[in-house]
């Protein structure tokens, strides 16, 4: 019973941090709103630079500098992330398994953890072990869901240091 308590709060927190850096407020929000002025942002994006078009797909999620426009975010995050930005992938992923502003299709969210976890990014491989072990979207596996809450705990992930009593390890 107690580990299933601390893994409802162990999602909770992973839900609402996720929802949080999905639209922008982050430190990577930091740094977009820092690269300048939001139509320089926008020119850049225009060329097919994939952070400026990560930096608008934040700033569109958030309203900061330009009218809040989840549409707008989303197609901007997509730009990004067809040209390999992890964080727009994760950012991707977290949209689609929660529904925010398209419809939910955890299958989808998998697609796109799965891409930004294969370049390392931390938050992609942990949301990528919660899909596997509650077979969101995939088959249940606790086989890869340890697979992937271990590559994130390798890189520091402290939240997931439960993940061993988890599975009695």
């Amino acid at each position: 019973m107690r580990v299933r308590t601390a893994l409802t709060r162990t999602a909770r927190f992973a839900y609402a941090f996720g929802i949080v850096v999905a639209f922008g407020c982050s430190s990577a929000s930091a740094q977009a709103s820092q690269q300048g002025d939001p139509g320089d942002v926008q020119i850049r994006a225009e060329k097919g630079d994939a952070n400026a078009q990560y930096s608008l797909g934040l700033m569109y999620g958030r309203g900061e500098g330009v009218p809040k426009d989840f549409a707008k975010a989303i197609d901007w995050y997509i730009k990004a992330a067809e040209q390999g930005h992890a964080l727009a992938q994760f950012n991707l992923g977290l949209i689609y398994k929660h529904g925010a502003g398209v419809p939910k299709d955890p299958a989808k969210a998998v697609e796109w953890y799965t891409k930004a976890a294969e370049q390392g990014n931390v938050q992609a491989q942990s949301s990528l072990g919660f899909m596997y072990q509650n077979g969101e979207g995939v088959p249940k596996s606790s086989v890869r869901a340890v697979k992937w809450f271990t590559k994130a705990a390798e890189q520091g992930d402290t939240r997931l240091c439960l993940t061993d009593r988890l599975y009695g390890f």
